[in-house]
């Protein structure tokens, strides 16, 4: 395995059931978007009042925890002023026993850059 995005002395602690209350249990009406590898939510946690999107990967599809660890390693490794570095992660386990990761990132308010490039591109 990989390591962690960032030094996880400087990260907030957050849990599965941390995850759970901010989404609503995940509820539809808090998703941004999903897809076979994971699904993004957008809530707040308790502790912070400020909005986040939470990005959730399906660790139960044979490329999920994969694409945890990918992403993991290239946002360690990439630095760039449009690519946003996530708030904190989860690498648990959620109430079922099974393997959870999630990434946490400020929530961008105006959109997506995938809804921002694509507008975009179709207006030229």
């Amino acid at each position: 395995h990989t390591a962690p995005c960032h030094d996880e002395k400087k990260l907030k602690r957050v849990s599965y059931k941390d995850i759970l209350k901010a989404t609503n249990w995940f509820s539809l009406v808090h998703t941004i978007s999903s897809t076979c590898t994971g699904s993004v939510y957008v809530g707040r946690f308790k502790f912070d009042r400020r909005l986040v999107a939470i990005k959730v990967f399906n660790v139960s599809e044979p490329t999920g925890s994969d694409s945890y660890f990918i992403e993991c390693e290239v946002l360690r490794n990439t630095r760039h002023r449009n690519i946003m570095r996530p708030v904190t992660l989860c690498s648990t386990l959620d109430s079922e026993n099974h393997e959870f990761k999630a990434l946490v990132f400020k929530f961008m308010v105006n959109g997506s850059l995938d809804r921002w490039l694509h507008s975009l591109s179709s207006t030229m």
